[in-house]
């Protein structure tokens, strides 16, 4: 399924709300170009022109097939991620993005309100501020309760209403496993236990089921999963609710015996990711990963053939690994002094 006119997606790797319209997009089996923007650090003095906001995710619609960086006047520009949720939805119907009973449509814009209203504000504010974890697990409660009892999506079938809330639950259990936050200790061992506990099974299912969808893998990115696009691969991912040390199956430590992620299992038999083959050679830590892709697809290319531009290129990963990842998680979740990071 694709519209005629095309379609640009202003977006940044790791935005959830871009996500959110990426996931649709997939979804809907839709023909687009995405544009990665740092609005951060270095906003493009054109990008105004395509949201004046200067905000991501941003779309441009119709008009004259141009470079996404040089925006035609001709096209139209939407803004705003439920937003464009909704007009994809509109001009992909055959997608069934939503439901066409119109009561089902309206419980899908009712669980996206829920999600928007009560539990995304408690998120910033437990993550990024520190106030107490309660009223986040409260609101993620009430969510959990307007999902169907018996399993399934926010209505039944798939519908953007998933693809609003999912970016920002599958985001919340690694960032728990990691301590990411400015949430006291005490409530991070608090939010570990209940998220883990049988008061959350359905809502931990309904995570599982989104993230086995193939719209969520391919818009999920970890720096490993990176590489694995770039390089045009075909590979399995297995994902795992992240709840602290000793919470993965035992076959994982098989893979894994630190029990970290990510980690990679290459060659052996085809078999079903959770019964790990001894054939297979197991790979783990990230940089690691990296450099072994590199390795075995040189045709991608990943890493420059010149030795002194491969040489820069792991300098400019050893200054960030050894002096700035640390710097940036104290200071954006740990409350630390953001000195360091400058």
């Amino acid at each position: 399924m694709s519209s005629t006119k095309q379609i640009t997606l202003y977006t940044a790797t790791f935005s959830p709300y871009a996500q959110r319209v990426r996931i649709a997009l997939e979804e809907a089996g839709a023909k687009y170009t995405t544009y990665d923007v740092d609005i951060l650090r270095n906003m493009p003095d054109w990008f105004p022109l395509v949201n004046p906001l200067g905000r991501i995710p941003a779309m441009t619609f119709g008009g004259p097939e141009v470079p996404p960086d040089r925006p035609s006047p001709d096209s139209d520009k939407i803004a705003e991620s439920l937003a464009m949720l909704e007009f994809i939805a509109d001009l992909l119907p055959e997608a069934k993005l939503l439901p066409t009973d119109p009561v089902l449509r309206a419980r899908a814009r009712t669980f996206m309100a829920l999600y928007e209203n009560y539990v995304n504000g408690q998120f910033r504010d437990v993550w990024f501020f520190g106030t107490p974890a309660d009223p986040l697990l409260q609101a993620l409660e009430m969510l959990q309760g307007a999902l169907p009892p018996a399993g399934g999506f926010a209505v039944g079938e798939w519908s953007i209403a998933d693809a609003a809330v999912i970016p920002f639950l599958a985001r919340m259990f690694p960032y728990l496993e990691a301590g990411l936050g400015l949430y006291s200790k005490e409530d991070g061992e608090k939010m570990r236990a209940a998220m883990a506990s049988e008061r959350f099974a359905r809502i931990r299912q309904y995570v599982r089921d989104c993230r086995a969808r193939p719209s969520f893998a391919n818009t999920w990115a970890g720096d490993v999963h990176v590489a694995l696009e770039e390089a045009n691969v075909k590979y399995a991912i297995w994902e795992f609710e992240a709840r602290g040390p000793g919470s993965k199956p035992e076959w994982y430590y098989q893979i894994n015996p630190l029990g970290k992620i990510p980690a990679l299992a290459f060659g052996g038999p085809e078999v079903p990711p959770d019964q790990p083959s001894p054939e297979s050679a197991k790979l783990v830590e990230s940089m690691a990963i990296l450099e072994f892709l590199a390795d075995i697809f040189p045709d991608a290319p990943l890493l420059p053939t010149d030795p002194l531009l491969r040489a820069k290129a792991r300098t400019f990963i050893e200054i960030y690994c050894n002096y700035v990842s640390d710097e940036f998680r104290g200071a954006f979740f740990l409350g630390k002094p953001v000195a360091g990071v400058l």
